[in-house]
C-alpha cells in the first residue's frame, strides 16, 4: 500500500490534464497518455511480479503513474497549458502529511480516513483552494432548487465553519 501510496502524488495532475485534453478534442494525446502510462506498468509487471511478488506489481503499477506525469509535463507545451506545481503541492501536502503522522502513532485507519478527509476539506477551504463558489457549482449539479432551499440553513452553517464568518 505505501508503494501504491507514492505512485498517487502525480496521479491527479496527470488525470485532471487527461480530462482536459479529452475536452479540447485531442484525442491522440488521450491516447499517448494512455499508453505512456500502461505500456511500462505491463512491461514492469512482467519482470517484477517474477522477482518480487506483490510488492513488484505494486511498484510496476506505481511506475505507471511516473511515466504518465512525464507524458504530461511533455504534452502540457503542445497544448500551451502551464502546469503549476506550486499550488498542486500545496493541495497535496494536507492529505499526504496526516497518513503519515498517523501512521507513526499507529491510529485506526477508519478514524484516520475521516479525519484526513475533514482536515483536507478544511484546510482548503480556509487557504482559498475551494471556494464558495466552487461548492455552490458542484451543490446545483447534484440538487434541484426546491431542494437547495431546503438545505440551505444547514449550508450556511457548514459555510461559516469552513470559511469563517
Amino acid at each position: 500500500m505505501q508503494i501504491l501510496l507514492l505512485g498517487t502524488i502525480v496521479s491527479p495532475i496527470s488525470l485532471g490534464f487527461n480530462s482536459l485534453i479529452y475536452a479540447y478534442g485531442k484525442y491522440r494525446y488521450v491516447t499517448l497518455l494512455g499508453l505512456a502510462s500502461n505500456v511500462p506498468r505491463v512491461a514492469l509487471y512482467l519482470l517484477l511480479v517474477s522477482m518480487w511478488g506483490a510488492n513488484g506489481a505494486a511498484i510496476a503499477y506505481a511506475s505507471g503513474f511516473l511515466f504518465e506525469f512525464a507524458a504530461t509535463t511533455f504534452l502540457s507545451k503542445r497544448v500551451r497549458y502551464s502546469i503549476d506545481l506550486l499550488p498542486l503541492l500545496a493541495m497535496s501536502s494536507i492529505p499526504f502529511a496526516l497518513p503519515i503522522l498517523f501512521y507513526s502513532i499507529n491510529v485506526f485507519w477508519v478514524a484516520g480516513v475521516i479525519v484526513i478527509l475533514a482536515v483536507s476539506f478544511l484546510s482548503y477551504a480556509r487557504l482559498g483552494l475551494i471556494k464558495r463558489s466552487d461548492l455552490a457549482e458542484i451543490a446545483s449539479a447534484f440538487f434541484s432548487e426546491k431542494r437547495l432551499d431546503e438545505l440551505r440553513p444547514y449550508a450556511d452553517c457548514i459555510m461559516r465553519l469552513l470559511y469563517g464568518a
